[in-house]
Order: structure tokens, then C-alpha cells, then sequence
């Protein structure tokens, strides 16, 4: 059972990896400075249905690309060893991190609609993220604590209060985002 917890970590790293996802808005941003935006949300009928469809876009394809990664590690373990159980465990191993992986989308999504200026923030955040992950062996625990993957749960977890909690804030950020783009001038 010790390859099962490899395909966990290995997973787990990529989820971290994809915590990327909230940088995404930063081309969405640019897309709004060039004067593309301004076409788009008109044709599209409100702010809100344009802003709804690009968080939905973003997170389609973290979420797709992180299950893709789950299988891959899965099957990657599981060819070798003659072990399905391990695509198994690779898959729960991605759907695992996507909680997180949606809450830095929402941070993103709030950064992007209240404060777009500084959405350049927002990459120091996901460096941090980033160096939290891929060195939080070597690094103090506490260091990583302002990551939402340092809050994902090993599987099997004792609790999972954290898969809930972590998509309940992240929908109260996506929402929050779309107040403020809803209010805020394009372009600005």
C-alpha cells in the first residue's frame, strides 16, 4: 500500500502545481485593459453572465486537467504493479485537491472584480503557495498554514470538515468578485 500514498503525494503536488488557476484572470484582465473586454460583456447581455463565464471557464479546465493528472499518476502506478485499485486512489487523490484548488480560483475571482489593480499581488500569493507545496517537507509546518492545500486532508482523512469549508469560502470570494466587477468601471 505504500505506492497507493506515492500517487497520493504525487497528486497532491500536481493539485498544488495547479493552484496556478487563479493567475488565469490576470489574461482575463489584459483582455479588459486591451478594450476586447468591452465587446464581449456587452454581447454576452450582463456583467455578471460575463463574469460567471469566465470563473467557470477557469475552473472547468483546473478541474479537468487535475483529474487528468489523477489518472495519469493512477495509471502510471497502477500498469506496473498490476494494481487497479491505484487508478482508484489517483482519482480520489485529484478530486481531493480540488476544494483547494477552487478556492484559489476564488481569491483570484475576488482579486480580478474588487481590485483588478492588483491582481500582480496575487502571483506573490501563488509563489507562496507553490514554494509551500513543493518544499513542505523540508519546511516548518506552520509555514505552509496560509495555503488551502496545507488544509487538505490526506485521504483517508478523519474529517473532512475542510472539504466543505474550503468551496463554501471559495463561493462566497467568487461572489464577492462579481459584486465588485459588477459595480466597477471595465478597463479600470
Amino acid at each position: 500500500m505504500a505506492s497507493a500514498i506515492s500517487v497520493r503525494a504525487l497528486t497532491k503536488k500536481f493539485g498544488d502545481v495547479l493552484a496556478l488557476d487563479g493567475a488565469a484572470f490576470t489574461s482575463v484582465r489584459a483582455e479588459e485593459i486591451s478594450g476586447r473586454a468591452d465587446a464581449a460583456v456587452a454581447a454576452s447581455g450582463s456583467r455578471t453572465s460575463w463574469f460567471a463565464s469566465q470563473v467557470l471557464v477557469i475552473a472547468s479546465a483546473a478541474a479537468a486537467i487535475t483529474v487528468a493528472a489523477g489518472i495519469g499518476s493512477g495509471l502510471t502506478a497502477a500498469f506496473p504493479l498490476f494494481e487497479p485499485a491505484l487508478l482508484v486512489d489517483g482519482v480520489g487523490a485529484a478530486l481531493n485537491v480540488l476544494p483547494a484548488l477552487f478556492l484559489m480560483l476564488g481569491l483570484g475571482a475576488a482579486v480580478y472584480g474588487l481590485v483588478p489593480r492588483e491582481l500582480p499581488l496575487l502571483w506573490g500569493y501563488l509563489g507562496y503557495v507553490l514554494v509551500a507545496a513543493l518544499f513542505s517537507d523540508v519546511l516548518p509546518e506552520r509555514f505552509g498554514v496560509l495555503s488551502p492545500f496545507h488544509h487538505t486532508p490526506n485521504l483517508p482523512a478523519d474529517s473532512f470538515a475542510p472539504q466543505f469549508m474550503l468551496p463554501v469560502l471559495a463561493t462566497v470570494l467568487v461572489f464577492s468578485g462579481a459584486a465588485g466587477f459588477r459595480r466597477r468601471d471595465i478597463g479600470r
